[in-house]
């Protein structure tokens, strides 16, 4: 599959979202002035970046569907692609489990504060956590690691979605692709309406006040796989839209005259925007999305998928977005969003107890943690991805790059995603 021009910088950007808006909550905002508390309200807002993350993994794994799909070719081999992503995820997050469930059994020492911990492991290491609220929170230190479960059931059934064009032989044209993504958001919008209706958390303990179990009660069942999948979904129609694009006759005049660009550009600013009226208007967690979801979807993963299909064929925006340092930090996001809260919340229960939400009125103290943080969490995500990550990476396809040698050899066909 060709590199998606814009991906890693998207990746970067989804990255550092999220690592500023977890450093952001650490900082009692009152005791600074009112344009720093605005400051310090946007960066909360950075969580955007999970809905950023869940729409690009969704573009990167169904283009090589939707190209075979145009092609005329079959669809990529469920064994490749399975393979391909346990070899992605299982490594880094079975090791910053196991890490943070043994530091949690010895500093949280009050089984309040760590319930159902073999539970909680058991589902981890399934990838189950997200299907209830008393384990959507995989770890007390490390919280969210909750979206990990969420990503991998949606690697589920982005193929129960996509095999259709190809096992009931359906038109490979790009209105009836159109029609077919649209319908496939109908379905999830009718499932993710019927848990809404049938699934619901008890009132008792609901809430933040009560700890991360009683903040899963309050998210769910608003924070829900097949919602989430929704967000994933949209990525998979992003990397269908840029497919067809590749093949558009118009597609070399609009590039020279930086269209792609201009929307590319559009879609970043909007997406700010977006961010900044929703905090000056302190509009509800839950108040913008369609069915109550998250991240103001889809307005949000909407603009997020433009800015990708955009900056994929654009003249400069695109290339502008894989830097050098953003490519670096791309390659090292999932290290750095697997531990760098697991990080910070070390720090506060061993070291500095303000170091807790809203909890930090010392700024230049707060300042100093912040760059510890960085710091540690960037040398850990970069030993992660050179020394655990890119080897099993490595090896999955050359795994499957020597199948295909050896299916050769004796005259079959091996599909490779």
């Amino acid at each position: 599959m060709q590199k998606i021009q814009g991906a890693d910088g998207m990746r970067a950007i989804a990255c550092l979202l999220v690592l500023v808006h977890h450093l952001s909550q650490r900082m009692f905002p009152f005791a600074n002035s009112e344009g720093w508390q605005l400051a310090q309200f946007i960066g909360m807002s950075f969580n955007v970046g999970v809905s950023v993350f869940f729409v690009l993994s969704g573009m990167l794994l169904a283009k090589p569907f939707w190209e075979a799909h145009f092609a005329g070719a079959s669809a990529p081999r469920l064994g490749v692609y399975a393979v391909r992503r346990a070899a992605r995820i299982v490594p880094g997050f079975y090791l910053v489990t196991v890490v943070f469930f043994l530091l949690q059994s010895v500093i949280l020492t009050q089984p309040a504060d760590n319930p159902d911990q073999w539970l909680r492991l058991a589902t981890s290491l399934t990838f189950t956590t997200g299907l209830h609220w008393s384990t959507f929170f995989p770890n007390m230190l490390n919280g969210p690691l909750w979206s990990i479960s969420l990503e991998v059931i949606s690697y589920i059934l982005l193929p129960f979605c996509l095999l259709p064009l190809f096992r009931l032989r359906l038109p490979r044209g790009a209105a009836f692709a159109s029609v077919y993504c649209l319908s496939i958001f109908g379905l999830i919008f009718a499932a993710n309406a019927a848990v809404h209706y049938f699934f619901h958390t008890p009132d008792a303990g609901k809430g933040w006040e009560f700890g991360l179990q009683g903040g899963a009660k309050y998210w769910l069942p608003n924070y829900n796989p097949i919602g989430f999948f929704a967000q994933f979904w949209l990525g998979s129609c992003t990397a269908g839209i840029i497919t067809m694009i590749q093949s558009a006759a118009w597609r070399g005049r609009a590039r020279q005259l930086g269209l792609f660009d201009l929307f590319a550009v559009l879609a970043l600013v909007s997406g700010t925007g977006l961010l900044i009226w929703t905090m000056t208007q302190r509009t509800g967690e839950f108040a913008l999305g369609w069915q109550q979801q998250p991240y103001h979807f889809p307005y949000f993963a909407g603009l997020t998928g433009l800015a990708l299909i955009c900056g994929a064929h654009s003249r400069w925006i695109g290339a502008a977005l894989d830097n050098r340092l953003f490519r670096y930090i791309a390659s090292v996001s999932f290290g750095v969003y697997l531990w760098h809260f697991g990080i910070m919340e070390v720090i506060n229960k061993v070291w500095i107890p303000d170091y807790r939400y809203f909890g930090m009125r010392d700024g230049v103290l707060f300042w100093q943690l912040t760059g510890i943080v960085v710091a540690v969490t960037f040398a850990i995500g970069t030993a992660s991805f050179y020394f655990l990550e890119r080897p099993m990476m490595r090896w999955a396809k050359r795994r499957f790059e020597s199948g295909l040698v050896e299916s050769a050899k004796v005259g079959t066909t091996v599909n490779v995603a």
